[in-house]
């Protein structure tokens, strides 16, 4: 995704922006660390699985409704690094932005209307909510700067 932001400057601030923007690093957001399930799926793979869906289990496409959440707040993300470009911290916005599309992303986990349980993962989890079991999916979203 990419952001477009104005700022009228003065000349005497060139150098400062120019340093600014050195400063901003691309935002990865998603599951990284190697958190695993008892059963040793890790919640990187088990996050594949629930999005894209398999011949057993139907797409639940948190990270896409996510992403359309995240281009939707374009304006929102746009200011971050405007605020940044006239005088704050690159470093800082940085870490705003991505937090701000981890919460995106987790908000889309829990209020995402997505394809029903069947009754036996029902039963087993005594929820009927998909992608909600231990938490632990919801709790692995990060995001880190490269």
């Amino acid at each position: 995704m990419s952001i477009k932001v104005k700022v009228k400057i003065g000349s005497n601030k060139v150098a400062d922006v120019i340093d600014t923007l050195r400063g901003f690093n691309n935002v990865k957001v998603g599951f990284f660390g190697g958190n695993a399930y008892p059963n040793g799926l890790t919640v990187a793979a088990n996050a594949a699985i629930q999005n894209f869906g398999t011949k057993n289990i139907p797409a639940r496409p948190f990270m896409d409704d996510a992403a359309t959440e995240i281009e939707a707040s374009q304006p929102q993300v746009g200011k971050i690094y405007r605020v940044a470009i006239e005088g704050g911290d690159a470093g800082v916005a940085n870490q705003r932005v991505g937090a701000f599309c981890a919460q995106k992303i987790r908000e889309a986990i829990r209020n995402g209307n997505y394809a029903a349980l069947k009754p036996a993962t029902k039963e087993r989890k005594g929820s009927s909510k998909p992608l909600i079991d231990t938490g632990l999916l919801i709790g692995s979203v990060e995001f880190k700067e490269e």
